[in-house]
């Protein structure tokens, strides 16, 4: 059986040496190795397999285009006409100064239709 892990702790009398190193603004020696790079990672195997020549015009007969001519699948975005207009959420809103007003002037008129109702209705006492 191996030893069992015991971390390494310096004397301490090297501690406060090195302490007092710091204090006075000295440097530190560290003596450190550069492991150097590590070796490159194998490439994987690959296994080829070899088939009969007879098998590969077989698999290649259930195709009736090339795999060139399917295109990657890849979808071009189609261009906007400059002069259509874009539809629902994509379209820039825009309000002028006077619709602005304009609804201003509504919603007074209603708060004040509110107002005039809640004047007008009599209010259930509760003395009975």
């Amino acid at each position: 059986m191996k030893d069992e892990f015991t971390p390494y702790t310096p004397n301490p009398e090297k501690i406060i040496e090195l302490f007092e190193k710091l204090e006075k603004g000295e440097t530190l020696e560290l003596k450190w190795k550069n492991p150097g790079r590590r070796p490159p990672t194998p490439e994987a195997v690959v296994s080829t397999e070899e088939t009969d020549p007879s098998e590969q015009e077989v698999e290649n007969k259930d195709f009736d285009f090339d795999a060139e001519d399917f295109g990657g699948g890849v979808v071009t975005p189609q261009r906007r006409n400059p002069n259509s207009e874009l539809k629902g959420s994509a379209r820039k809103l825009t309000t002028s100064f006077g619709n602005v007003l304009s609804n201003m002037k509504r919603h007074r008129q209603l708060e004040e239709m509110d107002m005039s109702e809640s004047d007008d209705t009599p209010t259930k006492s509760s003395s009975s």
